[in-house]
């Protein structure tokens, strides 16, 4: 009987049962008719042509896979096309997904995910030693088999929609395209530096539950990465070492270039092992930004807005850049990187920006500069040293509140020299911005020190129902009325907004 609808065979191997499948094809438990282990068995779907370009890719890469051997990669034992179907036989993993693993289990330690990228990172290395990029690297097509072994499983052959209705097709929990690195989405072709940003934000989901980049859709997804702002992985699991949140954050970079060099290299990362600097970035050229998403931009209570005065404590000149009114290419990541700040003895330098978020690029914000109503605005902050640093925000009835740290409760962290620091940072895969409200005029204030502000930091771990008043008191009467202490940088933002 042919292997077609309902057939029970697929060349010498007898279909058991089904486990899995979708669009893209089926999977089964099977057992060679002439004895032997059960196996697993990707079949493509009923009907796709034996002859299209598709079914020769998945057969030549079943037969690419079949040449492999490595302890981290399932084996594939043979691949072809049968009784009018493609497919391959490999080993039936006994196990459980990573995907399932992290939902029952919640978020591992720091050593397991060591353990599993390493194993992982392995597995991609022999993959591309070969000549073989996996291309499908996600948390449901990694294993942990029995004895603990971590295994990547064979991938599938249904590329991520990119253009079309699918685009827009709301996105499944888990689906390819959360692993799927920006420039795949913008339709480059698979690469190795896509195995690693996928592998990325797996170790991502299972240090936080979270994927590092969500959306609704492919286009609020492709939309959501070009706009950045990603949070680091050092502000949501601080137990990680930093080498660990730093190489993962690594393998997530937008630009591939900036990823590591191969699997190898991202290894020793992960291991605390010293490797190279991701090498300089070339000049952004204007407009590479994509336009917005399909999402609204999230809204804050703090919300009236424009009217810009940029001040720092002691400072020269901060911001050569607004002297000359708004730069003609560099959106404001490449402007913060390039613009160091002076800062007064004993504090530290800093620079702080106010930007306007727009359809082709953003707009950085000048002195007297006036918005609309609903305009949606954001800061961008680039510590030129080591420092600590808060953001607070008055509102235009006198209420104050904090920015930065974004966790209610927590006390303001060492943030490290050259760090580009957005404000408002991500919300569920979305990144933040506020809207200018209906008119009126409100301050924000960026502060920094080389030390942990004393009396700051009382004030913002006491943020508590009990006493509502504590960060209104003390912040506002040391750090917005007057003149700051010795040893802060401070940036002063006057905004006000041009009413509906």
């Amino acid at each position: 009987m042919a292997s077609g609808a309902g057939s029970k065979r697929w060349g010498s191997f007898e279909l058991l049962e089904r486990i899995g499948g979708g669009p893209s094809g089926e999977v089964f438990r099977a057992r060679p008719r002439g004895g032997g282990p059960v196996v697993a068995l990707r079949l493509l779907p009923v009907g796709a042509r034996t002859d299209s370009a598709r079914t020769a890719a998945f057969v030549r890469q079943g037969e690419q896979l079949a040449a492999i051997e490595h302890p981290h990669l399932v084996r594939v034992l043979s691949a072809g096309v049968h009784d009018g179907r493609a497919g391959r036989a490999m080993e039936l993993l006994d196990g459980i997904s990573m995907a399932q693993f992290v939902e029952e289990q919640g978020p591992l330690a720091p050593q397991e995910l060591v353990t599993v990228g390493s194993a992982l990172c392995r597995a991609l290395g022999a993959l591309h030693a070969a000549g073989v990029v996996h291309g499908d690297l996600r948390a449901r097509n990694v294993v942990r088999a029995r004895g603990m072994r971590v295994v990547l499983a064979d991938p599938g052959d249904e590329p991520p929609p990119l253009r079309g209705a699918a685009a827009s097709a709301p996105l499944r929990a888990g689906a390819a395209a959360f692993f799927t690195a920006p420039e795949r989405l913008r339709g480059d072709p698979p690469s190795a530096a896509g195995d690693l940003y996928a592998l990325g934000a797996l170790l991502h989901l299972l240090a936080t539950g979270t994927l590092p980049v969500t959306a609704e859709d492919l286009l609020a997804l492709r939309a959501a990465h070009e706009r950045g702002g990603r949070l680091a992985l050092s502000k949501q699991r601080r137990d990680l070492p930093p080498a660990l949140a730093a190489a993962i954050d690594r393998a997530l970079a937008y630009d591939p270039r900036a990823r590591f060099a191969d699997a190898a290299e991202m290894e020793r990362a992960l291991l605390g092992e010293p490797v190279a600097p991701p090498p300089a970035p070339p000049p952004v050229q204007p407009g590479r930004a994509a336009p917005a998403g399909p999402k609204p931009a999230r809204r804050f209570p703090w919300s009236w807005m424009a009217v810009v005065l940029a001040l720092a404590a002691g400072t020269a000149g901060v911001w050569p850049l607004l002297r000359g009114g708004p730069p003609e290419a560099p959106p404001p990541e490449s402007a913060i990187a390039g613009a160091p700040a002076a800062a007064a003895a004993g504090a530290p330098a800093l620079e702080a920006r106010l930007f306007r978020s727009g359809l082709v690029r953003d707009e950085p914000l000048g002195p007297s500069s006036v918005v609309a109503a609903g305009d949606a605005l954001y800061l961008m902050l680039a510590p030129a040293e080591d420092q600590y640093l808060v953001v607070l925000h008055r509102s235009g009835d006198g209420r104050l509140a904090a920015l930065l740290p974004e966790m209610p409760g927590a006390a303001a962290e060492r943030i490290a020299a050259g760090r580009r620091i957005r404000v408002p940072g991500s919300e569920g895969g979305r990144v933040g911005r506020w809207q200018a409200g209906a008119g009126g005029v409100e301050l924000l204030a960026v502060l920094g020190s080389r030390e942990p502000i004393s009396l700051l930091d009382a004030a913002l771990v006491g943020r508590t129902v009990e006493n509502p008043f504590l960060l209104e008191d003390l912040a506002g009467r040391y750090f917005v009325d007057g003149d700051p202490p010795e040893g802060v940088t401070r940036h002063l933002f006057a905004v006000a907004v041009r009413g509906p």
